[in-house]
């Protein structure tokens, strides 16, 4: 497994050049969060993925994080069953890198977030199950993967426990992707699966770094909440069958976790698309 880190460009200096501002530098460093990607089956160090949210989250307002892409291609590029078999142990060896920079960085946990497509988000999963120094504060699952998955115990895949806040796109249900809810918060995009414009369901799979990209940028996506005990119904009849009432933005705090608001989300929610970006549809 090979990390790799792409930074914003560096702020302008502190006003001062005073012990105070070395200090800060020494302290916190000039970037004082991190973000964690993780690509899924047959991807690699040049994954859509990568290419597609790592200029958003640098061109971000006020963008003071690393990005560490998790390069296990050479896991994921094989058979899926091979591949699904690699995932659990390219989660531990995840969890031992977080610990190393927790304990050798100083990295804070509420710091750093992880963001995990397909077979990516189990990885993520995993890793939040073997860390040993703390807890992940938030895992972003975009559409994990269904297949061998399926009838996993929360164990062998992402589960709303491995980490203080779990979100999760859905996008291909019941092909590429997993149907139930998983996290604190699920999205189904167009009630979870075929994507407008989408004629093949590995584009359907694809669309959920596509729209969590676009969420991340100043045309947020809202979803509107159903009762989680009916999201069978919902997937089936393509429509929510209790609406709750609440709305939810996607990812609205990616990169400055607040637990009390955090906290506050949870339940499932659907939200309708167009077939290419600008993807918001006012309801």
């Amino acid at each position: 497994m090979q990390k790799r880190i792409h930074s914003p460009p560096p702020p302008p200096p502190l006003p001062s050049s005073s012990l105070l501002q070395e200090e800060h530098q020494q302290r916190h460093g000039i970037y004082t969060g991190r973000i964690i990607l993780i690509h899924g089956w047959l991807g690699g160090s040049t994954a859509g993925l990568y290419n597609t949210l790592i200029p958003e989250l640098l061109a971000a307002p006020n963008a003071r994080h690393n990005i560490i892409t998790v390069d296990w291609g050479k896991g994921a590029i094989a058979d899926y069953i091979t591949a699904s078999y690699r995932v659990k142990p390219v989660g531990k060896v995840l969890a031992k890198f977080i610990d190393f920079l927790h304990q050798e960085s100083g990295m804070r946990f509420e710091d750093l977030q992880v963001i995990g497509f397909s077979m990516g988000a189990h990885v993520a999963g995993i890793a939040g199950k073997f860390l040993q120094t703390g807890r992940l504060t938030a895992i972003y699952a975009l559409d994990p993967a269904l297949p061998l998955f399926r009838y996993e115990n929360q164990e062998e895949r992402v589960d709303r426990s491995d980490a203080e806040y779990v979100e999760v796109l859905h996008t291909s249900v019941g092909s590429y992707g997993y149907d139930r809810p998983l996290g604190h918060v699920d999205f189904y995009v167009n009630f979870g699966s075929h994507q407008p414009g989408c004629y093949l369901k590995e584009c359907s799979h694809f669309r959920a770094f596509q729209i969590f990209s676009q969420a991340l940028s100043r045309e947020k996506l809202e979803g509107f909440g159903c009762d989680e005990d009916m999201w069978q119904e919902m997937l089936r009849q393509h429509k929510c069958p209790h609406e709750t009432g609440q709305k939810l933005q996607i990812a609205p705090h990616y990169s400055h976790f607040n637990r009390t608001l955090m906290a506050k989300r949870r339940g499932v929610f659907y939200l309708l698309t167009n077939a290419q970006p600008p993807y918001r549809i006012q309801k």
